[in-house]
């Protein structure tokens, strides 16, 4: 959340993180395509979907890998846990 560290260097450090970057270009695809559907013809509906499908791509395949990483490990999370109860 933005404001609760009172060091600025935190936050630098996370502008820099490749996490965030890959999070801020997946969500900038976000707004060309809707740009793009209000000249959408025949032609744009392809590229929008294949936008859209590129911008879930790069936001969730870290998040499916991980996934399938703690579950070859055989760990559980937090959230799997209070799943349980």
């Amino acid at each position: 959340m933005i404001g609760r560290h009172s060091d600025l260097s935190v936050y630098k450090e996370i502008f820099k993180s490749s996490d965030f970057l890959k999070i801020v270009f997946g969500g900038m695809l976000i707004p060309i395509t809707f740009g793009l559907s209000k000249l959408s013809g025949n032609q744009t509906s392809l590229i929008i979907s294949g936008l859209l499908l590129f911008s879930v791509t790069i936001n969730g395949l870290s998040i499916i890998m991980e996934a399938f990483q703690g579950i070859k490990k055989k760990k559980t999370t937090r959230a799997d846990f209070l799943w349980k109860l």
